[in-house]
């Protein structure tokens, strides 16, 4: 065990020494939590060698922290978990992170907070002192609280007065603040469902479950009346999920410049099509489809309107209503693509889905999913086709990275998914028609977004 320690400890030395010298060479400070005014989208937080850098660094200091911390606490931070979810889905329910970014940016007494939400200001008070403990949010004084890096991006895009104004669209432009209110609520409710549903499946999902119903799934309840506003934040949340994953992984993924000219790429479940908008901006000799129901396709329409209306009308771009449970229409395409969509599904489904694709595939058309990756937590299985991501000793194989693994359990929460991992990706596949080519995964995305390559078996 002493030996773990001292390695554990040189590891957060080493790394941080470089992360120092990344700052210093680049006249940059390194940011403090409390720093309010902290950009996550600057160069040096989104540089890839640097997320690597902070990877090894939390992941040797939490399990350092899980080496000497009494197992008991350990046990009882876990069943405890519920609360830090509780606490900021409520402030965010309430919108204290917008009555802290618009009041005085040195701290807001709990008072004050109280009166701008309509709020019993005790109750924000221990919700914010609990998450201030945990570094979400800063107690200033006793009782004044203000945002930190952390708790700012919590923060919808709106200003209090127009979420009170409309409500119902509160989270647009917002996805984390979305994200984080979705996973208070549907999220925190299904999982009281979790255990009966896995002993005795009986509906898609203990979201299903929750909602009294064993046969519709979570997109059905979110369209029935009443959950209009838990709609609504879906949406936001899902419209900022291509956003935030970088380009290069899209563009990089379908490898256009070795296709032949008019080569058709065929973007499944794409919504309105803003993976496939990026792809033909890099690769315009190619000819593109994207597919979705209708209500996605009609919001396809509005968006390739708005931005490259040509593409559509010259037939470069086609936009097809297609369930992709049903055979797939286009045959014989370049490449078919399946962006953050597989996770949603359980295995047969998924299975289903591949098998249409491959039944109208051919020979040389290859299969490209972008999804997210689960790692194992043990050594000596190949995760990746990168050597780069090789870990040092004593550290776990998926340097204790939850993110992967916690989004697999609530993907079986809400919608009855999962979150794969590369032998499940390549089972599924190989019963589906498909062999498994390669495996590469970006580093600096928190979801270990993966890009998986697949040929016609």
């Amino acid at each position: 065990m002493s030996g773990d320690l001292t390695s554990l400890l040189s590891i957060i030395n080493t790394q941080t020494s470089i992360l120092q010298s990344a700052y210093a060479k680049s006249n940059t400070p390194f940011p403090s939590i409390d720093d309010s005014s902290f950009n996550p989208a600057s160069s040096i937080e989104m540089d890839p060698q640097l997320a690597r850098t902070r990877q090894l660094i939390v992941a040797a200091a939490s399990q350092l922290i899980a080496s000497v911390q009494p197992p008991a606490e350990i046990v009882q931070d876990a069943a405890l978990a519920f609360v830090k979810t509780s606490a900021l889905g409520f402030l965010v329910d309430i919108n204290v992170p917008e009555a802290l970014k618009g009041g005085n940016p040195e701290g807001m007494h709990v008072d004050e907070l109280g009166k701008a939400t309509g709020v019993d200001p005790s109750y924000i008070a221990r919700a914010l002192r609990y998450l201030s403990t945990r570094h979400i949010f800063t107690e200033v004084s006793p009782n004044v609280f203000k945002h930190n890096r952390n708790s700012l991006l919590a923060t919808k895009s709106k200003s209090l007065a127009e979420v009170k104004k409309d409500p119902l669209r509160a989270f647009e432009k917002a996805p984390l603040a979305a994200f984080v209110g979705l996973l208070a609520d549907e999220g925190m409710k299904s999982g009281c469902h979790l255990s009966p549903h896995l002993q005795n499946p009986r509906a898609p999902s203990p979201f299903s479950l929750m909602s009294g119903t064993n046969t519709k799934r979570y997109w059905d309840i979110l369209k029935e009346p009443g959950n209009e506003f838990r709609d609504q934040r879906f949406i936001a949340m899902m419209d900022g999920q291509t956003e935030a994953h970088p380009e290069e992984i899209v563009i990089s993924g379908i490898n256009g410049n070795a296709l032949a000219q008019n080569g058709v790429v065929v973007e499944l479940g794409g919504n309105v099509g803003t993976a496939t908008f990026r792809l033909k901006k890099t690769y315009p000799h190619l000819k593109y489809v994207v597919q979705d129901l209708k209500t996605g396709i009609d919001a396809a329409e509005v968006y390739w309107k708005e931005r490259d209306a040509g593409a559509v009308t010259s037939g470069q771009v086609s936009l097809q209503v297609h369930n992709f449970f049903d055979p797939q229409p286009v045959k014989n395409a370049a490449v078919y693509f399946l962006h953050s969509v597989l996770h949603d599904w359980d295995d047969p489904q998924a299975r289903k889905m591949l098998s249409n694709i491959r039944g109208a595939a051919g020979s040389n058309s290859k299969l490209v999913i972008f999804d997210m990756l689960t790692r194992y937590s043990i050594k000596g299985s190949k995760d990746t086709d990168e050597h780069s991501l090789q870990v040092p000793d004593p550290l776990l194989a998926n340097l204790g990275i939850a993110m992967p693994t916690a989004m697999d359990m609530s993907l079986l929460m809400l919608l009855g998914g999962k979150g794969r991992t590369r032998d499940d990706f390549e089972k599924l596949a190989r019963e589906a028609g498909w062999k498994l080519e390669s495996v590469k995964v970006d580093p600096t995305v928190i979801f270990s977004m993966a890009t998986l390559t697949f040929s016609a078996a």
